[in-house]
């Protein structure tokens, strides 16, 4: 994927209207910056629709871990332990980790 271009506000004003285009027809977002601190995106709809989405479905998410954590029938912590060997045991999920190999040295 190509870098995303970065442009400073003055720039954009001057260009707005090859700007949009670039944005909205061939889907390459463009990031405002100005002294060197990205300030604003400009993004395809279809990106923004898929980062509302997203944002829903995390919302959506973190309600039910509130709501988990709420009911008294979750009160009681389970050990990592116990979470592992029951997805190993169920679904064959294998959580052990794996042990860290160096990378071998040229001779």
């Amino acid at each position: 994927m190509a870098s995303i271009q970065r442009i400073k506000p003055y720039e954009a004003k001057k260009a707005f209207t090859a700007l949009l285009h670039k944005v909205a027809y061939k889907g390459r977002p463009v990031i405002l910056e100005s002294r060197g601190q990205d300030l604003a995106a400009i993004v395809p709809m279809e990106m923004l629709d898929q980062i509302m989405e997203e944002d829903e479905e995390d919302e959506e998410d973190w309600r039910l871990i509130q709501e988990a954590l709420a009911d008294p029938r979750n009160a009681k912590r389970i050990p990592w332990s116990e979470v592992r060997d029951e997805l190993d045991r169920k679904h064959g999920i294998n959580t052990t980790p794996r042990p860290r190999t160096r990378p071998r040295r040229r001779a």
